[in-house]
């Protein structure tokens, strides 16, 4: 949506220059009706773009970067008014679901904006795949990860001093369906079954957190599964260093929705937590079956379960693990090394807009 300018700092990211459109002012009718046309038919209106438009003028950027394959659709008719090199960013359902959305027509709207841009950024080999199967040429593909680990926030260098007997497995994530918290549950059941000091917590809030409370009731693991609600991003840290085991078994939705690569196991990792999760989306990217963790197909969840006990039991296992994961993330996901991968690519756009101004 549109936003009035506003200079000023994140807290992550604490750039001075950084322009952050955080609200329309005054408010109007034509703002509500952009919000409407936004969330229903994904077109800019025409009062949108004039905003926009002016916006650009006044800031003159040297490069756009887009984020979500749908959202560089919304923005297209600025695009098309625009010389300036562009790329565009995608992230997960974009890739997967979206494009079956609006009877198939959200296909035909990424290969518009394959067409108008000039690199797009995968965040997988698997959602390279995608892209290309949608369309794009893969000449103008980049695989890039976004977002990285800080490596000195996310650690555990020393053996937490908690009793042996009691082993904590640990999920955060919304309670949506391709999370896969309900197969969680199912599984832990199981591991329950040999292992009575273990305990599942699962951080997260979300539409799906009704149908994990009946699961943990149905099952009989009301003094053992907690949920532990929303959690504060500077108390991450510390709920991942209380932990013995990371799980996250992410599926692919009915409709075809499909994760990324999901950040939180990147950080899991770089804590010393081995990972058991799913061969879904970039995932094996991130966990490397046997050495960091453990990978299992989909909505398979006897070898979840095996896979959870072989780590409950083994306290060896989960430290070599854990070390091996957060050598992994150290050398493909810190977020320094990729935070100066992406001014490459940024350079390289930028030459390559250089050099086709000078031909002409």
């Amino acid at each position: 949506m549109a936003r009035d300018s506003k200079k000023g700092e994140t807290p992550l990211f604490p750039f001075p220059n950084l322009c952050i459109y955080s609200s329309w002012h005054p408010p109007s009718l034509s703002v509500r009706w952009a919000h409407v046309n936004y969330r229903a038919a994904k077109r800019m209106t025409g009062h949108e773009l004039r905003f926009y438009l002016s916006r650009i003028a006044a800031i003159r950027p040297d490069l756009v970067h887009l984020h979500y394959g749908p959202d560089a659709w919304y923005f297209l008719p600025v695009l098309q008014r625009l010389e300036t090199p562009r790329l565009v960013s995608f992230y997960g359902y974009d890739a997967s679901s979206f494009p079956r959305r609006y009877f198939g027509l959200g296909a035909l709207f990424l290969r518009k904006v394959f067409r108008s841009v000039d690199r797009v950024l995968a965040m997988s080999e698997d959602m390279k795949s995608d892209l290309v199967r949608l369309g794009c040429p893969p000449e103008k593909i980049r695989i890039h990860y976004p977002n990285g680990v800080d490596m000195e926030r996310f650690s555990r260098p020393q053996p937490h001093p908690r009793a042996r007997e009691k082993v904590i497995i640990l999920n955060v994530a919304s309670m949506e369906g391709r999370k896969g918290q309900l197969d969680l549950v199912r599984a832990f059941s199981i591991v329950r079954e040999k292992i009575s000091g273990a305990e599942l917590r699962i951080a997260g809030e979300g539409p799906l957190r009704g149908d994990i409370e009946k699961a943990i009731r149905r099952l009989g693991l009301e003094g053992c599964v907690h949920l532990l609600g929303h959690v504060r991003y500077e108390d991450l840290p510390g709920l991942l260093s209380g932990a013995d085991i990371f799980c996250h078994p992410s599926v692919t939705t009915a409709r075809g929705d499909k994760e990324g690569i999901p950040t939180i196991i990147l950080e899991a990792a770089a804590s010393c937590l081995p990972v058991v999760a799913t061969v879904h989306a970039g995932i094996p990217e991130a966990v490397i079956d046997g050495t960091s963790g453990f990978l299992v197909q989909e909505h398979d969840i006897p070898s979840l379960s095996q896979r959870l006990l072989e780590l409950c039991l083994d306290p060896g296992m989960r430290r070599a693990m854990g070390m091996a994961g957060r050598r992994h993330i150290e050398q493909r996901f810190d977020v320094r090394m990729l935070a100066e991968k992406r001014e490459v690519l940024y350079d390289e756009l930028l030459s390559e807009s250089s050099c086709r101004s000078g031909c002409r």
